[in-house]
């Protein structure tokens, strides 16, 4: 066995991160420079290779992670996540949250920003089944990484709570070529953001730990939350997305506090990962 394979199996987590911020930075960087034209980037092919770098680096991290750290298994377990049955319920809840907490955006929008009620006729309806999914197809290449990989690595070692602050930190951190990309106009306050990715990872971990590890519900809940992103957009534009990122964010905390005042700091775990049902995490290597 190699020294760069044994590094990555004595520390998978921390693997898996550097390459998933390496790749991903790679790609995402060179966008955020030429968007502030401190570099040139003309090529089309190039500005699109670096696109599709910075979307699928968590993938390919969590692949190579995988594959170094236990073999073709690992790669194996890792996609087989998508296999895991989930109740009917779960997928409901990851499928229909983001259109409950963007209507709540919208009537406080409504209500108590703007005073101007959303013209729903804006947004083309016979196309959300398309626009749903194209979402999956695009984020399903964060959550292969987030969810499929780190969660439940992480959750060998930590309980789901200060397994979900610390990966939403990461996500927050991840995001920041993107933050600071003059080509993205959508630019809530870095603070309003930072809770937004906090509150969601909780739910995120909440959902995958109830649903049986399902990566299936945690691809859903993403491609659902950025459908109701297009949509909030497409009706009241990017200004009027803007204004009510602040209100949809406290909604998504008050969940979260919810949940973590309702189950503790375990969620309701059900599936642990390595863990047996109600058994406390063990502190072993592996970090």
């Amino acid at each position: 066995m190699s020294q760069v394979a044994k590094a990555v199996r004595k520390h998978p987590i921390v693997a898996f991160y550097v390459l998933a911020f390496t790749l991903s930075w790679l790609g995402r960087v060179p966008l955020a420079l030429s968007s502030h034209e401190l570099i040139s980037l003309e090529n089309p092919l190039v500005v699109t290779f670096l696109f599709l770098l910075g979307g699928a680096a968590p993938t390919l991290a969590a692949v190579i992670t995988a594959y170094l750290a236990e073999g073709k298994g690992g790669v194996d377990d890792l996609f087989g996540r998508f296999k895991r049955r989930a109740g009917l319920k779960w997928y409901l809840i990851a499928l229909l949250l983001p259109f409950v907490v963007m209507l709540i955006g919208f009537g406080v929008d409504a209500f108590f920003i703007s005073g101007q009620a959303p013209n729903w006729g804006l947004f083309d309806w016979v196309g959300l089944p398309f626009l749903f999914g194209a979402m999956f197809i695009s984020y399903v290449w964060e959550e292969i990484g987030w969810r499929g990989f780190a969660l439940p690595k992480m959750q060998e070692r930590l309980d789901p709570l200060m397994t979900s602050l610390i990966m939403g930190a990461l996500w927050y951190l991840w995001h920041l070529p993107l933050m600071l990309n003059r080509d993205v106009n959508v630019r809530p306050s870095p603070i309003v953001e930072l809770f937004f990715m906090l509150a969601l990872t909780v739910l995120y971990t909440w959902l995958y730990n109830n649903s049986g590890g399902s990566l299936l519900i945690a691809s859903v809940l993403h491609a659902a939350l950025n459908t109701t992103a297009g949509i909030s957009i497409a009706i009241v534009g990017e200004d009027g997305f803007s204004r009510q990122y602040a209100p949809v964010t406290v909604v998504y905390v008050i969940i979260a506090v919810a949940l973590v005042l309702a189950l503790g700091r375990e969620l309701g775990r059900k599936v642990g990962d390595g863990l047996a049902e109600g058994e406390s995490p063990r502190h072993q290597t592996g970090a």
